[in-house]
């Protein structure tokens, strides 16, 4: 861990009308905005690659926390799903629905 780097990125995507070119809607549903950081964890030989997005700041750092926290100290996340906080086993589900659409 003692090269570890990473970025907080914040994202702003807007929906543009392509007949006007302009926003979608007035309503702030044309706006999405969210925080992404991008992890690469290695350990013992084995590595991991999470990404992880919510939308403020201080969620996205507090969960890219707990997945360091619990890679450094059981080792790949794969492995042990199943014993991971809430927060994350929510998005794994999050993620494998979003998939089977």
């Amino acid at each position: 861990m003692d090269d570890f780097n990473t970025a907080l990125i914040r994202e702003k995507i807007i929906f543009v009308d392509e007949e006007s070119g302009k926003e979608a809607k007035a309503d702030g549903h044309s706006v999405v905005r969210s925080n992404r950081i991008f992890l690469k964890l290695e350990k013992d030989g084995k590595s991991e690659k999470v990404v992880v997005r919510a939308q403020n700041m201080h969620t996205t750092l507090r969960v890219a926390g707990k997945i360091m926290q619990e890679f450094y100290r059981k080792g790949p996340l794969s492995p042990h799903l199943g014993s991971i906080s809430w927060v994350v086993r929510a998005a794994v589900q999050l993620r494998a629905r979003i998939q089977s659409l």
